[in-house]
């Protein structure tokens, strides 16, 4: 089955020098830094789960566990068999998704 043009296009809209957006890139364009506190609210369960950016551009999980993709991270945390991180992380302090620090480092 042939790829959509627009499911194409869309992940073309996240690449950065051709390749994904990192943590370590919103780390370096300074739209987050080692120590914030990430949210991920699931309040249909009356889940609310955290994760700290590290100096290693990992997220750190309550449990310790890290991880590089904020997808993984979401999905080990909730539990659930996919999550997209980007979307459900949110930075406590100000409340912006890691999606939308990732738009305005692509902008």
């Amino acid at each position: 089955m042939a790829e959509q043009p627009e499911a194409q296009e869309t992940r073309s809209a996240y690449l950065l020098d051709g390749r994904r957006v990192m943590i370590a890139d919103l780390i370096g364009a300074g739209l987050l830094t080692p120590g914030d506190v990430l949210r991920f609210k699931r309040p249909r369960v009356g889940q609310v789960h955290k994760a700290v950016v590290t100096a290693d551009s990992t997220l750190s999980l309550e449990g310790g566990q890290e991880f590089r993709s904020p997808s993984k991270a979401a999905k080990v945390a909730a539990d659930m068999p996919a999550v997209d991180g980007w979307h459900a992380w949110t930075v406590a302090s100000s409340g912006r998704s890691l999606d939308s620090l990732r738009q305005e480092l692509l902008d």
